[in-house]
């Protein structure tokens, strides 16, 4: 267990929100990405190409991260960090529920937001799992994500 974040502490840190990711699609982007992973599907590739699954991952991995900033207050009032060097954070897991990717275009925006549900430590490493939704800015969901993320010691 982590002297700086003892049980009672970590335990503030479960349902916080994690910063709005804003990101704007552009066709190039995604068209490389389906180029790069292989996709066999040409609809992922040029002018006009729907956005591949993976594409979102991509976003999704960037609200986990804004963690890296997140602080709560200790019993002092001191504000206290949830991680301490995001060098040390690994991907851990990632699970999709894709609602209309197809409704995704070059130049759309989508804001991808979410929440911590999950926070403790084992074996000295601190092990974080978020539910993300991304929508566009109309509000149509797109894709919500189960992901998952563990933080070396010393990240923590």
């Amino acid at each position: 267990m982590s002297e700086r974040l003892p049980p009672a502490l970590l335990e503030k840190f479960k349902d916080l929100q994690t910063e709005p990711i804003k990101s704007r699609i552009r066709n190039k982007n995604t068209t490389a990405l389906a180029q790069a992973i292989g996709h066999k599907d040409q609809k992922y590739v040029g002018e006009g190409a729907a956005i591949s699954p993976a594409y979102i991952g991509t976003l999704v991995v960037k609200g986990l991260f804004s963690l890296a900033d997140a602080a709560v207050k200790n019993d002092k009032g001191e504000d206290v960090k949830l991680i301490t060097n995001p060098g040390k954070i690994l991907h851990g897991s990632m699970g999709y529920k894709y609602m209309d990717l197809d409704c995704v275009k070059d130049g759309d925006v989508l804001i991808t937001t979410g929440k911590l549900t999950k926070i403790f430590v084992k074996n000295d490493m601190l092990f974080l799992y978020a539910d993300m939704v991304s929508k566009r800015e109309d509000g149509t969901v797109v894709q919500e994500t189960n992901i998952g993320a563990i933080c070396r010691k010393g990240g923590f």
